[in-house]
């Protein structure tokens, strides 16, 4: 049997009834309980741009590949910065910054060596 533990109290699930999706509902001593679970919230496009910032990162010395990657990430990741969840836009956001910083020391060693 399957059984289903809330609030201290295990409740046969058998009994429950399913309201809708994210809903069930059952009774305990003549009360109603309903539990209701909240989608998870995803920023897929703040994750792609995580992504492809850190696969950027290590990409860097490939001339035109790794720079279009990292442009990719970075704009994957300021676009994923005006949706929630953020976290991982932020993270690609500074990795892509990161990758900038980097960028710039390449290109101007390049510049260096050839003067």
């Amino acid at each position: 049997m399957n059984y289903f533990p809330l609030i201290g109290k295990v409740i046969k699930r058998k009994n429950m009834e399913t309201n809708n999706k994210n809903q069930i509902s059952d009774q305990i001593n003549g009360r109603p309980i309903i539990i209701e679970q909240q989608p998870q919230k995803k920023n897929r496009i703040g994750l792609a741009g995580f992504i492809l910032a850190l696969i950027a990162l290590f990409t860097d010395w490939i001339p035109v590949i790794g720079w279009m990657v990292w442009v990719l990430g970075a704009l994957f990741s300021i676009i994923g910065l005006f949706k929630k969840p953020r976290g991982f836009a932020i993270a690609g956001f500074i990795i892509s910054f990161i990758g900038l910083i980097l960028l710039v020391a390449v290109i101007g060693a390049i510049g260096m060596a050839s003067v």
